[in-house]
């Protein structure tokens, strides 16, 4: 018989709870020269006695009927172990964008803001259209003609020009509203009446054109507005992505080749966060694992001379003085018999 010890720092007990199978694999090969093996002495400690740690040290021997050499043996193991651990590892890493539930979310939300940026940008483009639009309506019109600002004169921007007349004949308005003569009257708005139009005149022509310098009758879209508004519905954007992302997931070989038993039917935000822990977590604890293979070293049989002299001498050298002690006696009672 052959002896091998073998040691090896392992990760979750991965090599102890795969160690029958690995050795099956490897013996499977060479069946016709090694058809059995056994395994002795298993032993598994880590540093700690009272907390269980992730880490701990395998040792056990193998015995083999026929010899093989130690370095083949060990490439073994480590070829048909680690091939095993870097098959789940490669895995993982190339179908981690189907699952990996922070990545998605981050690819969501530069989408979202991609959009909106676009959005945002037509919004302040259609904003702008629609200010020079009602800025020109208004200084073009009869209205503006018979009712000039007492300083018609704007050299600001067409949107800080709107709001100048906008506020001025907004004020008019809420004073007409509230049919104050003493207002209308006053020389500041002297201008109102040099065609002797009643107040109830002027009202109703303030009325009919409330829509030149009404702003928020003129429905300006504010871009900020915009954006907050499209936050109300983001959530229903993200579970939409977010479930389209895992219906592409369940497409995959990789999800018939490793499927949970908390991998969900249907997309559940809970249940898809949850297999994407779970398979990070996979994949960490088989990185750990991977960088450390197994040590294999023959054991010698004892010498001749060693297991002779040390060992078996005394044990030998005692059976002969006994051995020779009755040979003695029983010699010299034939020798006496003899005599008489």
């Amino acid at each position: 018989m052959n002896a091998y010890n073998v040691k090896a720092i392992q990760f979750y007990n991965f090599k102890s709870d795969s160690l029958k199978p690995v050795l099956n694999e490897i013996f499977k090969k060479h069946s016709k020269i090694y058809k059995v093996y056994y395994i002795e002495d298993m032993s598994v400690q880590s540093n700690s006695i009272t907390m269980k740690q992730a880490k701990s040290v395998i040792s056990f021997r193998i015995i083999l009927k026929e010899r093989m050499d130690a370095k083949e043996l060990e490439n073994n193991l480590n070829k048909v172990y680690l091939s095993s651990i870097d098959k789940i590892i490669s895995d993982i890493e190339n179908n981690f964008q189907f699952f990996d539930f922070k990545s998605l979310q981050e690819e969501f939300l530069v989408q979202e803001k991609a959009i909106e940026k676009k959005s945002a940008a037509r919004e302040e483009n259609w904003k702008s259209k629609s200010i020079e639009t009602a800025y020109d309506n208004l200084i073009n019109s009869q209205f503006f003609r018979e009712y000039p600002p007492t300083r018609p004169e704007c050299n600001e921007t067409k949107e800080i020009c709107l709001e100048k007349f906008a506020s001025y004949y907004g004020f008019i308005y809420q004073i007409l509203e509230n049919n104050s003569e003493f207002y209308l009257s006053n020389e500041n708005f002297g201008a109102l009446s040099e065609d002797s139009k009643s107040i109830i005149e002027i009202y109703n022509d303030f009325y009919t054109n409330r829509n030149l310098f009404d702003i928020d009758k003129m429905k300006f879209i504010n871009v900020n507005q915009y954006l907050n508004k499209n936050k109300t519905d983001i959530n229903n954007k993200k579970i939409e992505f977010l479930s389209k992302k895992y219906d592409e997931f369940k497409k995959t070989e990789f999800y018939s080749e490793y499927i949970l038993n908390i991998s969900c039917r249907d997309y559940n935000t809970g249940c898809f966060k949850q297999t994407s822990e779970l398979f990070g977590k996979i994949l960490y604890q088989h990185q750990l694992e991977s960088r450390n293979p197994f040590e294999v070293e023959l054991i010698e049989p004892r010498k001749p001379i060693d297991g002779y002299i040390l060992k078996d001498a005394p044990i030998v050298l005692g059976l002969t003085t006994i051995l020779t002690y009755i040979f003695f006696v029983l010699t010299n009672k034939f020798f006496r018999r003899t005599k008489k």
